[in-house]
């Protein structure tokens, strides 16, 4: 009984560490990580009216996307001007982003380890069978873990739709 109740245990301690380790990864923002596109791959990935953020020489323009040219970007800001950016005065781009995959990966994880954990802890201390309840609490921290992580996983998604951040688009330092 105490061997599948450490196991179920250890299992869920390892799996936690696992999303979280995912988490980490899949939270980099864009200029933690090479990319090798160029500018009009990059601003071909904008949607029309996504808020941008360019950052030319001491300047910071910040606006929603209107469209691009073979020579520049042009923002339209809050006050309604179309600012054309030359694409060799700019010295970085950011869109507007949420973290919705992130907030899913650490919201599966925290609800998959604590309904999972709850699950055992519940089976143990209600047990009454004179051999024990380990194979019972093998199966709660199994299924525990399974419906916590699916509700912690569309809670942290929605959570994390709410996160706003800025995702570097220009891999120019």
């Amino acid at each position: 009984m105490q061997n599948i109740q450490k196991t179920a245990l250890s299992l869920s301690f390892l799996a936690t560490a696992m999303l979280i380790n995912a988490a980490s990864v899949y939270g980099q923002s864009a200029s933690d990580r090479s990319i090798g596109v160029t500018r009009n791959k990059a601003l071909e990935r904008l949607g029309p009216h996504t808020r941008v953020r360019v950052v030319s020489g001491n300047k910071v323009i910040e606006g929603m996307f209107a469209e691009y040219t073979d020579e520049k970007v042009v923002v339209s800001t809050d006050s309604g001007n179309q600012v054309p950016i030359p694409f060799n005065a700019i010295d970085g781009m950011w869109k507007r982003s949420n973290s919705a995959g992130t907030g899913a990966v650490i919201g599966a994880g925290v609800g998959g380890f604590a309904l999972g954990t709850f699950g055992v802890l519940l089976v143990n201390g209600l047990c009454e069978s004179a051999k024990g309840c380990s194979s019972d609490a093998f199966g709660a921290a199994i299924w525990g873990g399974a419906i916590g992580a699916a509700g912690g996983g569309v809670l942290g998604a929605g959570i994390g739709f709410l996160v706003k951040r800025w995702e570097r688009i220009d891999p120019s330092p």
